[in-house]
């Protein structure tokens, strides 16, 4: 029997690549449709996954999980600068952030979709975002 994605890691799917958990009914407004038309490329891209590429999902899904509780954990250390001799480093929510999209980008390869366009996490860092088009010279 070939191996799919459970439900819950197709959610952790879709929140690690920005897009919303809601139901197809919430993303109309007034009528019509919200911008989450890349959803239905994700829906898809995991249905028609191969054992290897669930494989592969679920390696990336870890490590994703895995940086995000790193960033949790980096509020706790930001009220102080110095603890003792060790000096706090202020920058690594941000870099911790950095290697979030890094491995998110790498989700999104492995699924060849894009990330949710309009999520904030997306729009700084050369990770894309809306009306963002590389132009090489």
């Amino acid at each position: 029997m070939p191996l799919t994605l459970t439900q819950a890691e197709r959610e952790r799917v879709k929140i690690h690549l920005g897009y919303m958990n809601v139901s197809m009914a919430a993303s109309l407004t007034f009528g019509f449709p919200r911008p989450v038309q890349t959803m239905f490329l994700v829906e898809d891209a995991m249905s028609f996954l191969n054992d290897d590429g669930v494989l592969r999902v679920r390696q990336l899904i870890a490590i994703l999980d895995k940086i995000e509780c790193r960033l949790i954990e980096t509020v706790d250390f930001l009220i102080a600068e110095n603890a003792g001799d060790t000096k706090i480093n202020l920058d690594a929510p941000g870099m911790i952030e950095r290697e979030y999209v890094r491995w998110s980008m790498r989700l999104a390869d492995a699924l060849g979709v894009p990330p949710y366009p309009f999520s904030k996490r997306f729009m700084g860092g050369g990770a894309g975002g809306i009306g963002n088009i590389k132009v090489h010279s």
